[in-house]
């Protein structure tokens, strides 16, 4: 439920410039109120835009709350520059610390719609985590010698005999991964969860974590039904991203010097 604190409001109008429904009206007084809150999308952008702090959202005081400074553009060129894929990872389990941050901010990533029914699975105990492994690499070793997935994926052929001669192609060592599932009717569902993720990644990084895209992983959970079970997803979530998060066992000395992309101005007059 929103509200809004009478006393502190100076009916700026801010809130209601700001809502993207246009839910947000002025009441006689010229107050701001909510006469239909089922058309409310709950983006929070009232509560956050606020100069005064008169918005309660869904018992959330704006009292004490206020931005903080943020990283100077050249630091975080420096994060974005810098950040690489790790494939080398301490066995050891992150600090809870670590751990309890970037659960946090997998609540602050952007989502189409405002839909928040992402389903995050996370593989904190390092134990949990070598059942993964071992599950996947028992189940997939057997698959590969049908020579379906040599079909399916042959670009991928070399990765295939490396797994059946038992190396960790797929989790690379880390004692970590999060899993994200979206409902599959959602409006953005794929692109939630790797914006979710790219949020996850970069924050990671900042924290001296390694991470890693795992496209390998999100295939395991696909093909191996008892693996996806364990998940305990609503029977219309699918299973999107993956992303590997550990202790790095390798520090980069300088970025790297990649080739140009393609960028060209977009132009309708010839």
């Amino acid at each position: 439920m929103i509200t809004f604190e009478k006393e502190k409001c100076t009916r700026c109008g801010a809130c209601m410039r700001d809502c993207l429904g246009g839910t947000i009206v002025r009441d006689e007084a010229g107050f701001p109120t909510i006469p239909e809150p089922e058309f409310c999308i709950d983006c929070g952008h009232c509560y956050a835009i606020c100069p005064q702090g008169a918005v309660n959202f869904h018992g959330h005081s704006a009292d004490g709350t206020s931005n903080r400074p943020l990283p100077p553009p050249e630091q975080m060129e420096a994060l974005l520059k810098q950040r690489r894929s790790c494939r080398f990872y301490k066995p050891d389990p992150i600090a809870p610390e670590k751990m309890e941050k970037l659960k946090e901010i997998l609540h602050y990533s952007p989502t189409g719609c405002n839909d928040h029914r992402l389903i995050f699975s996370i593989a904190e105990d390092p134990a949990e985590m070598e059942a993964v492994r071992s599950l996947v690499s028992k189940r997939l070793k057997t698959f590969i010698k049908t020579g379906i997935p040599g079909l399916i994926l042959p670009a991928s052929k070399r990765y295939f005999s490396l797994i059946d001669e038992g190396y960790d192609v797929i989790f690379r060592g880390a004692p970590h991964f999060v899993l994200v599932s979206t409902p599959s009717f959602a409006p953005c569902a794929g692109w939630d969860a790797k914006i979710a993720l790219s949020y996850f990644d970069t924050y990671a990084q900042s924290l001296g974590l390694g991470t890693c895209w795992c496209g390998f992983g999100v295939w395991a959970y696909r093909l191996i039904p008892s693996l996806r079970r364990k998940l305990k997803l609503p029977f219309f979530y699918k299973v999107d991203a993956m992303m590997l998060f550990g202790e790095p066992a390798i520090q980069y000395a300088r970025p790297t010097a990649p080739e140009p992309m393609r960028i060209d101005p977009i132009r309708f007059k010839a």
